[in-house]
């Protein structure tokens, strides 16, 4: 969090955090900065704290972050500058995951939407995880050409709960069955390690395509009662 704050906080007005009413230090460093706003709610899924959070914005552009990424200098440079340009609505960044002490090859292939000007993206708000930018198709979008670093968690404490939230959310939104519940795992696995091309990391790959899998067959099974269940 803190060096998520740090890669930006020179080259914004204000940051907006919106906080679940964590448990860790979250708050008592956010507090150390006059620049953030901090609002408390509780969680209704990713799409709706995004919305929520663009409600509260005072500016006309939005450099969106979470708190596990990092804008390299350069990166923090280039946006200021194409965005003072007023040449673009929309400008992408390109994303690369550090994991276990190496920088995932698989990640980072295809550029991110991270500042945006506002009323030029929006959210579903029935996407409770995965949420996808949706982008006016009028804007006109621009490359930064630079890196925002995602330090994804090598606590296995931290990445099971992680993916274990995400199934959860993933279940509801979409229900199942048993023929989900048998499909499901394998597709997501075979997704992660081939269409999002993880296989290509070796094992850091293979890892993280399997405990996501794992974590949605273990919720499914936890908290579907079988009664409940139908095939379609």
């Amino acid at each position: 969090m803190q060096e998520c704050i740090a890669s930006i906080i020179n080259i914004v007005d204000e940051i907006i955090v919106v906080d679940g009413f964590s448990t860790d230090r979250t708050i008592s460093i956010c507090k150390k900065y006059p620049k953030i706003r901090i609002f408390r709610k509780f969680f209704e899924g990713f799409a709706k704290e995004r919305i929520f959070a663009l409600k509260q914005v005072k500016g006309d552009w939005v450099i969106q972050i979470d708190s596990d990424e990092v804008l390299t200098k350069k990166c923090a440079f280039q946006l200021k500058k194409m965005i003072r340009s007023d040449s673009f609505d929309v400008i992408r960044v390109w994303n690369k995951t550090f994991f276990a002490g190496k920088f995932l090859r698989s990640n980072g292939r295809i550029p991110s939407t991270k500042a945006f000007r506002v009323g030029y993206l929006y959210y579903d708000k029935n996407k409770l995880v995965h949420e996808t930018p949706i982008i006016k198709s009028q804007a006109k979008i621009g490359d930064s050409g630079c890196m925002m670093i995602h330090y994804h968690d090598f606590d296995l404490k931290q990445i099971w709960r992680k993916f274990v939230r995400y199934a959860k959310l993933r279940i509801y939104m979409e229900g199942t069955s048993i023929r989900k519940m048998l499909s499901r795992p394998l597709g997501i696995f075979f997704v992660r390690l081939i269409k999002d091309f993880r296989i290509i990391d070796g094992f850091h790959g293979l890892f993280l395509a399997s405990i996501e899998a794992t974590a949605y067959l273990f919720v499914t099974l936890k908290e579907i009662k079988i009664s409940n269940w139908r095939l379609y």
